[in-house]
């Protein structure tokens, strides 16, 4: 059985699909699909990151706080249920530092923000990337390839249109346009912000 031979059942029906591609975007499920269609290596690394949060009484506020030309902490607002929350990362997440010492911290640097009505928190995730001698992050969005397989991570979501562009590079030689299909979002179902979950 070569990885390209895929089927599976349908309710009514065997459906066999003979893909040209396969192209696998599962985060932290990319290691085991790769597994099943035949790559044996271990391709895959997880970094695990802690992220903070704060909501109550705090403005709008976007932004990096550097220190040798590293982000320190990073702070985005987000909207939840007319609730305003920070999401912080950074070098404190990389660290999975203390949340005493991240608050703290924040406290002391942005010292013109009164916080004495703010709720802190933090929750943990893992992040899927290529794996790297050492463990390290890598510089970019990575594919790794096989054959017809394609097993991608963007490193950081805010990389995600770069690694399509990649993708969309290595395919278009040999694949026919078509029209692109029509999403109706009022029918799709999002899943809770982590910040929301974490309070």
């Amino acid at each position: 059985k070569h990885c390209y031979d895929y089927s599976f059942m349908l309710p009514d029906q065997n459906l066999t699909i003979n893909p040209r591609y396969i192209i696998l975007t599962a985060g932290l499920g990319n290691q085991s699909l790769a597994n099943r269609l035949g790559i044996r290596d271990e391709i895959m690394q997880n970094r695990p990151l802690t992220q903070y949060t704060v909501s109550g009484s705090i403005p709008e506020l976007y932004g990096h706080c550097i220190d040798h030309g590293r982000p320190n902490f990073t702070i985005t607002t987000h909207y939840h249920e007319s609730k305003r929350f920070w999401n912080i990362g950074g070098t404190v997440a990389e660290k999975g530092m203390s949340l005493v010492y991240v608050k703290n911290y924040i406290e002391r640097s942005l010292s013109g923000i009164d916080f004495s009505n703010t709720v802190w928190n933090s929750f943990t995730i893992s992040r899927a990337e290529m794996k790297t001698y050492g463990k390290n992050r890598p510089k970019g969005p990575s594919i790794y390839n096989q054959e017809n397989i394609f097993v991608c991570w963007p490193t950081k979501l805010v990389l995600a249109p770069i690694l399509a562009e990649k993708i969309e590079k290595i395919l278009t030689p040999s694949i026919p346009e078509y029209p692109l299909p029509t999403i109706n979002i009022n029918h799709l179902t999002f899943a809770s912000p982590p910040w929301t979950n974490s309070i």
